[in-house]
């Protein structure tokens, strides 16, 4: 179980967590996706494509899980092993999701 599959089964534990109440982190993560969005349909402006969209491999986490590891990374102050054993990923990926 990840910390955001925790923090989504216990509501009330996600200040001690993550530094925030739960629907904070809601809120926070709703406009969070809501900008990333606008910025890939700005780059996909002005991207000239080689590959068909979609292609590569597919993402590790979800939007909301990536943000949940990303408070959590600022608020315990783990390394990048840790966040890659908390969230079942690599820690290379933990990193590259911390520093997108």
């Amino acid at each position: 179980m990840n910390a955001y599959q925790y923090i989504t089964q216990y509501s009330e534990r996600p200040i001690s967590i993550l530094g925030i109440t739960f629907e904070q982190f809601n809120e926070l993560a709703q406009k969070a996706i809501e900008r990333d969005l606008e910025k890939q349909t700005e780059r996909e402006k002005q991207t000239i494509r080689v590959n068909q969209k979609g292609a590569g491999s597919p993402k590790s986490l979800s939007s909301i899980e990536a943000i949940c590891l990303t408070l959590f990374y600022l608020r315990q102050s783990v390394t990048f092993e840790v966040l890659g054993m908390q969230f079942d990923i690599a820690k290379t990926t933990a990193n590259d999701y911390f520093h997108y």
